[in-house]
């Protein structure tokens, strides 16, 4: 079994070296992707990742045209501005963070006690898809195309979703069903959490809407 305690961090040819490799292990070879989970290098790469995502988020979301798309839009995103944007992603980090904080409690019940590093590190850099959710996000946007629009949401959420199942799995050595069952679990306590802050004032509703649809 692969040691997800992470490997020791060595020298990178160039800044940045280590973060590439581990991004495109995600998207060609995830195996090798978890493997580096809980080291250093995976860390600072998981909040380069993080950080973009969160920067290209409120980017892109404030500037759609008004109407575009049309239909299941849970929230106008263009009549928010970048700062909005920017605050529902660093709530998307609280939120990250509580989800991670269950999971690693929850394989404890399993009796599959694992460190928290490797699932917190798993967690950030899942964002490396929605980060690229933005590229054909951008060109569905430049043709008006719904159609393109939605499949390419749906796609990359399947994508992430199925790669964060294998990577509870391959850190706790779950079977793939437990391991769904875990990822499923720990979702619906933040979900819970998210209503209990709105209706404490903490979000606005239209980021309350945003973030359950995240």
């Amino acid at each position: 079994m692969a040691n997800f305690e992470g490997p020791a961090d060595t020298p990178s040819s160039a800044p940045g070296t280590g973060t590439l490799r581990i991004a495109l292990h995600f998207l060609r070879r995830p195996q090798r992707a978890f493997e580096a989970l809980g080291s250093g290098e995976a860390l600072v790469g998981g909040l380069w990742v993080y950080g973009l995502g969160v920067s290209a988020a409120a980017l892109f979301y404030s500037r759609l045209p008004p109407g575009f798309p049309q239909g299941g839009e849970m929230v106008p995103a263009s009549v928010h501005g970048f700062g909005f944007w920017l605050g529902v992603g660093l709530w998307g980090l609280v939120l990250t963070a509580g989800s991670i904080f269950l999971l690693w409690g929850l394989l404890r019940a399993f009796r599959r006690p694992t460190g928290f590093s490797p699932l917190f590190h798993l967690g950030l850099w899942l964002h490396l898809f929605y980060l690229l959710l933005f590229l054909p996000l951008e060109v569905a946007v430049r043709l008006r195309s719904e159609a393109l629009y939605r499949v390419s949401e749906l796609g990359m959420s399947l994508w992430a979703t199925g790669i964060a199942i294998l990577g509870v799995r391959a850190i706790s050595g779950l079977s793939l069903p437990k391991a769904f069952l875990a990822f499923v679990i720990c979702s619906l306590p933040v979900a819970g959490f998210l209503f209990f802050a709105y209706a404490r004032g903490w979000v606005s509703e239209d980021a309350m809407k945003v973030l359950l649809f995240l």
